[in-house]
């Protein structure tokens, strides 16, 4: 969380248990918050940690829980 309060670029975040759903003013910026810090280090580790997903997708308003989880649920790993 402290890598999200200090990142450039970010819109929102909300995190409910182990998920985390971020908006980011573009795709540079969220690669940006990706690929260092805190981050990194835990995809680095993920499978010490556990399953993870992802999805990424545009849209103008900010997503629901509910329909974040839909998307997710649509990946296959």
């Amino acid at each position: 969380m402290k890598q999200l309060d200090e990142v450039d670029g970010l819109l929102f975040y909300k995190l409910s248990w182990f998920h985390t759903l971020t908006g980011w003013r573009d795709v540079e910026s969220m690669k940006q918050f990706r690929n260092n810090g805190a981050h990194l280090d835990a995809m680095k580790n993920k499978k010490k940690i556990g399953l993870a997903k992802s999805v990424t997708w545009e849209t103008k308003d900010e997503p629901s829980w509910d329909e974040a989880k839909r998307r997710l649920m649509g990946i296959k790993f």
